[in-house]
């Protein structure tokens, strides 16, 4: 291992492999030939980087940089300088950068409007309170998220395929001319509407922890995945949405859904919403239920015998049959009117039942009792 290094006038480096080595100051200069610098996961502190014509890729990542000077090396197309303590970053002499990763470092601004060829850029975990990227049209994947963001304008980067801004402070968006866009992530914004009517591509969508009052995706019949949870959304409609495998609606105010057209689902959760009933006996692929907190009294699960992961806590249920949940894994039903189960046969790792008086019936009551110890009390007896 090497703490320090010094490379002038080698005309006919190429690459240069520094990577976990405890270097504090690096100095590249006048070296016509290179092309690549790793140095990643090392402790560097100071970086000189000048006369380097052919240097297209910089890999700097999870070092302790708090400036970067790349104005010497104008044939960059990738910088990876994330998991730094940089404050600034000057790219305006980089034209050609087409990816760029400096996440997780301080940056209170970023100008990217000469990096015109841009088509990846990754800022997650900044202090960015603004963020212009009108003039990268070519950007095919942006990641801002956990930044101070208010307001995002996309109008002009309509070759987007994926979005991940979540955890600002965004409270509108147009995505009208994002109609390419397959994944978006917006969670933990300030969200109350949302128009996605145009994205008929969309396969993925993340907008939970938003005030969102509604969600109308009846456009998006690619979706395989939506979560939307801990919003105000009173009703949902998946009908169109024939390809969802995963979807979490909990902690909104939905009073009805109907998810028989959704017969690929394998993860779904309406915990905390006004249901009273639900059917599920059409999604033969369901390996994880949750309807905790729910106003549900009836559940049937026979027809879903690759469930794994069920949760009725808080619920009125008073009956559950499980003998065709072969598969099942973890079972939450505190505070529900239960009082008989029959789990012979199935090997639970957990069964949570605190503030439920139950009788458990199971093929080694003695081995199961023990095994759910931590999450079942007085008033759950596990015989025989």
């Amino acid at each position: 291992k090497i703490s320090t290094l010094s490379l002038t006038d080698h005309l006919v480096l190429a690459g240069l492999s520094v990577s976990g080595n405890p270097l504090t100051n690096l100095a590249l200069t006048n070296l016509p030939s290179l092309t690549s610098v790793d140095s990643t996961y090392g402790k560097l502190k100071s970086l000189i980087l000048t006369g380097l014509p052919l240097l297209t890729d910089l890999n700097l990542y999870h070092n302790e940089l708090s400036t970067l000077d790349v104005s010497g090396a104008p044939a960059l197309s990738l910088i990876s300088a994330q998991n730094n303590s940089l404050a600034s970053l000057d790219l305006s002499k980089n034209v050609a950068l087409t990816d760029v990763n400096v996440s997780n470092n301080k940056l209170t601004t970023l100008d990217v409007s000469t990096n015109v060829n841009l088509t990846s850029l990754r800022a997650y975990q900044n202090a960015l309170s603004v963020i212009d990227i009108s003039k990268n049209t070519e950007l095919v994947s942006v990641v801002v998220e956990r930044n101070n963001l208010t307001a995002l304008n996309l109008s002009a980067n309509t070759k987007l395929t994926s979005l991940i801004a979540g955890t600002n402070f965004i409270s509108a968006i147009d995505l009208s001319k994002n109609t390419v866009l397959e994944y978006v992530t917006l969670n933990r914004n300030k969200l109350a509407v949302l128009d996605v009517s145009a994205l008929t591509m969309l396969t993925s969508l993340n907008v939970d922890f938003n005030s969102l009052k509604a969600l109308d995706v009846s456009k998006n019949i690619l979706l395989t995945s939506i979560n939307a949870s801990h919003n105000k959304v009173t009703s949902f409609s998946g009908a169109m949405n024939t390809s969802l495998k995963i979807l979490y609606l909990n902690d909104n105010k939905i009073k009805s859904i109907d998810v028989s057209a959704n017969t690929l689902l394998s993860n779904l959760d309406v915990s905390y919403n006004a249901i009273k009933t639900i059917n599920v006996s059409g999604l033969t692929s369901l390996g994880t239920l949750a309807v905790a907190g729910t106003a549900i009294t009836k559940l049937s699960v026979v027809a879903n015998t690759q469930l794994t992961n069920l949760d009725l806590a808080g619920t009125k249920v008073a009956t559950l049959n499980l003998t065709k949940n072969r598969s099942m894994n973890t079972l939450d039903i505190r505070s529900t009117k239960i009082t008989k189960l029959d789990l012979r046969g199935l090997d639970l790792y957990t069964v949570q039942a605190r503030n439920a008086k139950v009788k458990i019936r199971a093929t080694n009551p003695g081995a199961m009792a023990r095994r759910w110890q931590t999450t079942i009390d007085a008033g759950v007896k596990v015989v025989a």
